[in-house]
């Protein structure tokens, strides 16, 4: 079954959501740059995760990766 674009979206965000990280993370690295265009509601969704866990760290991390990216 092929994956729209706002269906991708949203499952990051249930994940956020639901305090599964990791997981949003592990979507992202596998399913987010081969399949659909990177863009920045997929980036604040992640760092919103870090942020909401209070881990800072990899938030910046994630950031400078992308910001790397792009």
């Amino acid at each position: 079954m092929k994956m729209k674009e706002s269906l991708y979206g949203l499952v990051l965000e249930a994940c956020i959501r639901n305090g599964k990280i990791e997981l949003a993370v592990q979507l992202y690295e596998k399913l987010g740059s081969h399949f659909f265009n990177d863009n920045s509601i997929v980036f604040t969704t992640i760092i919103k995760g870090y942020l909401k866990q209070k881990d800072y760290e990899k938030a910046l991390e994630f950031f400078a990766k992308i910001k790397d990216f792009k």
